[in-house]
């Protein structure tokens, strides 16, 4: 092989490494929301679109501290279409929102589509890695603090 050619081949694969990292390094879901001393938590639970119920939670109450517990455990990687930003996806099944202040968190429990609004722009992720079904466990254990 020429030197050309194997330049080539060494620079194509590093990007493909470095595209394939970026594509599937974890970024935590707990760090989306603005956690301050003042600040409510908004967590709703719809389905197809119709408010099944919906929560306003204190900074201070036992149940918000829960919450971010919880998300502690998850994370979310970008998709095909976490580089451009588009409008959310409510209305096509179950989805899980929460929110504090302006940034928040729409979760498609379904399909593990994560729709992350940071008050600046909004992007859709993944949850889930090779079939687990980790926006489906999220939405159980919130559902069970919430005692829905």
């Amino acid at each position: 092989m020429n030197k050309y050619l194997k330049r080539t081949l060494v620079v194509a694969s590093v990007m493909i490494i470095i595209f394939s990292i970026i594509m599937l390094w974890p970024l935590p879901l707990r760090k989306v929301l603005r956690q301050e001393t003042d600040t409510a938590m908004t967590v709703s639970l719809s389905d197809n679109d119709t408010n099944i119920s919906s929560f306003s939670l204190s900074a201070s109450s036992v149940e918000y501290r829960r919450i971010m517990e919880i998300l502690e455990d998850y994370s979310y990687h970008c998709t095909w279409y976490s580089f451009i930003p588009h409008e959310s996806f409510t209305g096509h099944g179950e989805n899980l929102i929460i929110y504090t202040g302006n940034s928040g968190l729409v979760i498609d429990t379904a399909s593990g589509r994560v729709f992350v609004d940071r008050g600046t722009a909004e992007h859709t992720y993944r949850m889930n890695y090779l079939g687990q079904n980790d926006s489906a466990k999220l939405t159980a254990q919130i559902k069970k603090v919430l005692k829905i």
